[in-house]
């Protein structure tokens, strides 16, 4: 559920073309356009669906409505 999560809400930003979430290692790997969207839009957007980030921390009633990963 998580993996999907947070691949469908980068995929869904315009300039990702490729992400990947290692649920092993909780490393997302993406190929994306730098001129399209940047990395901060890409971890707000993680964020946003629930999930904490270095930069981001997601918002407390999106975190409580998550099932365990």
């Amino acid at each position: 559920m998580c993996k999907e999560r947070i691949e469908e809400a980068v995929l869904e930003l315009d300039g990702v073309l490729i992400a990947e979430w290692d649920m092993d290692t909780k490393m997302l790997h993406l190929q994306h356009n730098p001129d399209m969207v940047s990395v901060d839009e890409i971890v707000l957007a993680i964020a946003e669906v629930g999930h904490d980030t270095d930069n981001h921390r997601a918002a407390d009633d999106v975190y409580a409505e998550l099932h365990e990963c």
